[in-house]
């Protein structure tokens, strides 16, 4: 799993909207999902998949239900491919798997502000409804051509809170990474990875609220990690699947590096039932358990996070009540 994000150095002035220099630190959407029959699903095999151009993924999935009627839920995105607004050639959503879903309102949020909305902000969706017309999105696999919604880069750019953006470099760079903000990202990052590779059965986030887990701060400039995981092995009880390892963060050349290692992974079965297991998986052509263990255990292993920014800051890991890393002045243990 790799990611990477640029802060490009600039002066502190502040775009009106986000110019095609604008530096992007950190991308997320917000999905309401209609409060209607048939509007939602929590089907496990349907994906909700976001691109912001032809090179950039993310597939959106948290712990617990993701798509229920009615429910609110915000994705950070992955960043490979975007390092300033200019790269955001369009806003596209798009699900596979079975049932539709309905969406009632799209929110795109660039360095933590509001930068598109669906479809509030949108001239043409604000027309339809005033005269009693609908502005709803439905993803259906049934529907001719509607499992994709596309949003070009001249449709952004006119939206109306689009060009109400403002951003300062001086003032709105974060001064912190906080403890939610890192789990969400190694979410973002999980999500696409475990869903679009192949292990010879599907992995996904285990059943709980919450996937991924900042659990402790090792040392100045590493903390501990933990990731929730399952795996669909149908002749026992889908075996969970344990993650653990350590966040190092680093800066050097005004980048900041950030990587995982003494990376852990543990498919949570007995001898006996680890057995059975692979000679199922071996009848059928698959990847034993500990091959499944190797493959994640490396590619986790790979993660790199890089941010260039403007200059180094002072790095230290805190656990006063939050994990948190600091790219401030360092601030008082309590």
């Amino acid at each position: 799993m790799i990611a990477a994000a640029f802060l490009a150095s600039a002066a502190g002035v502040a775009d009106a909207a986000p110019s095609p220099g604008t530096p992007i630190f950190r991308a997320q959407i917000r999905l309401t999902v209609c409060d209607q029959k048939h509007a939602g699903s929590d089907e496990l095999t349907q994906d909700i998949s976001v691109k912001l151009n032809a090179d950039n993924l993310t597939v959106l999935d948290r712990g617990g239900s993701d798509f229920g009627r009615g429910s609110v839920r915000t994705y950070d995105l992955n960043l490979n491919g975007i390092a300033s607004a200019g790269d955001i050639t369009k806003l596209q959503i798009f699900k596979k798997g079975k049932n539709g879903v309905c969406l009632s309102d799209i929110r795109l949020r660039l360095n933590d502000k509001e930068a598109f909305s669906y479809p509030r902000g949108d001239n043409a969706a604000m027309w339809v409804m005033a005269f009693g017309g609908t502005a709803k999105i439905w993803l259906d696999d049934e529907l001719p051509n509607k499992p994709t919604r596309t949003f070009p880069r001249s449709q952004i750019v006119s939206n109306s809170i689009w060009r109400s953006y403002s951003f300062n470099l001086l003032a709105d760079v974060p001064q912190a990474l906080w403890e939610n903000e890192i789990e969400s990202r190694l979410e973002a990052l999980g999500a696409t990875y475990f869903h679009t590779q192949s292990f010879g059965v599907s992995v996904r986030w285990g059943s709980g609220e919450k996937s991924v887990e900042v659990t402790r701060r090792l040392s100045r400039n590493s903390m501990r990690v933990e990731m929730d995981l399952k795996a669909s092995v149908k002749v026992i009880k889908d075996p969970r699947i344990d993650v653990d390892f350590d966040l190092t963060f680093s800066c050097t050349d005004r980048v900041l590096r950030i990587a995982a290692e003494n990376v852990d992974v543990n498919v949570d079965l007995k001898r006996a039932k680890r057995r059975i297991a692979n000679r199922w998986l071996g009848r059928k052509g698959k990847p034993s358990i500990g091959e499944m263990e190797r493959q994640i255990e490396s590619e986790i292993g790979k993660t790199r996070i890089q941010v260039r920014v403007p200059s180094c800051p002072p790095i230290r890991v805190y656990e006063p009540r939050d994990v948190y890393v600091s790219l401030r002045a360092p601030a008082p243990l309590i």
